[in-house]
């Protein structure tokens, strides 16, 4: 199951300033089985399917490290399968309004 990730650092790399997960997002997809957001659900290994999350930038963020990565259903045994991703953007919005708008916009699309 592909994963996005990020952590938001300090600009000298030296505190973490909040970990980004589907948990913690302020908005939740659309779609029950694709929970959390930033957690890919595919119904079989050659399925795409859309991940985001929507989170709040704190106070004195220099740096923002997006991660990609791939974990295992619980109790199913490894399969060889590979997570691919594509098209990994990270916008910035001056409102939460704007944000949510994007947000039901990709999820429609």
């Amino acid at each position: 199951m592909p994963y996005l990730y990020a952590t938001v650092w300090t600009g000298d790399t030296k505190r973490v300033l909040a970990y980004w997960q589907g948990a913690n997002s302020l908005v939740k997809p659309q779609v029950p089985t694709a929970m959390p957001a930033m957690l890919a659900r595919p119904e079989s290994p050659t399925d795409w399917v859309k991940m985001y999350g929507l989170f709040e930038v704190p106070k004195g963020t220099a740096l923002i490290r997006v991660q990609l990565s791939q974990g295992e259903r619980r109790g199913s045994p490894p399969d060889g399968s590979v997570a691919r991703f594509r098209d990994i953007r990270l916008h910035l919005f001056r409102t939460e309004r704007e944000a949510r708008a994007f947000v039901n916009r990709y999820v429609r699309e």
